[in-house]
């Protein structure tokens, strides 16, 4: 396994713990699905969650991901989760489009 795969495979693995801890108890890595990709993290209904621990950002090609992947899981909502360098997972970015931080809203005032 690449040392990129290893660095990415270990973020991805930080996020699920952490959101174990703060409440998602069903939160867990997704198998890899080839060319139907649903993100990186299931166990948050309707929300597709990818996890980024690249030392280059690339936004704009991991919203197309995320979009191509939200599709994919016929999911309402997606957000990247991009590791911060020497900060604990807490301290992630979450980056989203403004229609799904709306999205997100919507459904935490039910």
């Amino acid at each position: 396994m690449s040392r990129n795969k290893q660095a990415g495979t270990a973020w991805e693995s930080r996020v699920v713990a952490h959101l174990r801890e703060h409440g998602w108890p069903k939160a867990e890595r997704r198998a890899l699905a080839g060319g139907k990709d649903k993100g990186d993290v299931i166990g948050v209904d309707g929300v597709v969650l990818e996890a980024k621990a690249a030392a280059a950002w690339r936004v704009g090609d991991w919203l197309k991901e995320l979009t191509v992947e939200k599709r994919n899981a016929d999911a309402e909502t997606g957000a990247l989760i991009v590791k911060r360098r020497q900060q604990p997972v807490g301290k992630a970015l979450v980056l989203l489009e403004f229609d799904d931080y709306l999205a997100l809203l919507r459904r935490a005032n039910g």
